[in-house]
Order: C-alpha cells, then structure tokens, then sequence
C-alpha cells in the first residue's frame, strides 16, 4: 500500500533539450492548423520534414527545439506555395477551356464580388479569399492582388 502512495499524480511529458517553454502558443496552433489545412498527418509532415511522428506532435504541443518548429513551418510552407501552384494552374486550364462561354463575366463578377466581402471580414475569411482568388483566372488575379487578395 505504501508504494502506491508514492506514485506521482502525473508523469512529467518528455521535452526535448533545448525546447522553449515559452514558445508561443501561436507558433504551435499555426503548425497544427496549417498541417489540418493541408489534409496531412502528423506522421505524414514528419515524413515529409525528416522528423518522426512524436517529434511533430510536441512540436504542436510547444515542447520541440526551436529549430525542429523552424523546420516544420519552413516544410508547411513549400507546401503550401506548391498547392498554390497547382490550384492556379487546374484554374487557369479550366478558365481556358470555359472560354467566351455564355454567363462567364457574370460568373467571374460574382466570385470576385464574394472575394471582395471576403477581404474585408476575419483572418479566416482572408484567407478563404486566397483560396478563391487562386481558383480565378490570371487577369482577375492580377486585379484582385492590388486589394489585399
């Protein structure tokens, strides 16, 4: 019974030597949602990085060395700028194949017009724009970029 008695309530988590226990909460929810945003796993980003699947969930947790975090977000990023990339090419061959199609000005007019309200509301809306913009065709992209999108 005694022996029972002396077993902590908690077990302390690992963190890496090095890691900043102040690092800010925002570095850590950034890496989470971005990874989410992205469709990946955990395992999938630490594949993708060089890193194992616990190395990036504390990372997510705000218990990984500032490097590791530097090099996911670095990781995040490429990735991101290569969905871009994707999305604006699959954009611009499907604008092109739309053509002159009847209702393709007025279709370009509305989905600039939701960009718009878009830009002016939330971060989140924000970047709901961005993804919108990409989907456009590359005049409209040009456009909108002088507004914020």
């Amino acid at each position: 019974m005694d022996q029972i008695a002396n077993i902590p309530d908690s077990i302390p988590e690992y963190v890496e030597p090095g890691a900043d226990p102040s690092m800010a909460k925002a570095d850590q929810r950034t890496v989470a949602t971005r990874r989410l945003r992205l469709g990946l796993t955990q395992k999938r980003l630490g594949d993708l990085a060089g890193f194992d699947q616990p190395t990036v969930s504390r990372a997510e947790q705000g218990r990984a060395i500032p490097e590791v975090l530097a090099r996911l977000i670095e990781t995040l990023t490429a990735l991101e700028r290569q969905r871009e990339d994707v999305d604006r090419a699959e954009a611009d061959r499907f604008w092109k194949a739309v053509g002159d199609a009847p209702h393709r000005a007025r279709l370009l007019e509305r989905i600039e017009g939701v960009v718009d309200v878009l830009l002016d509301g939330t971060l989140a809306d924000v970047e709901l724009a961005q993804r919108l913009v990409d989907c456009l065709p590359e005049p409209s992209r040009r456009r909108l970029v002088g507004k914020g999108g």
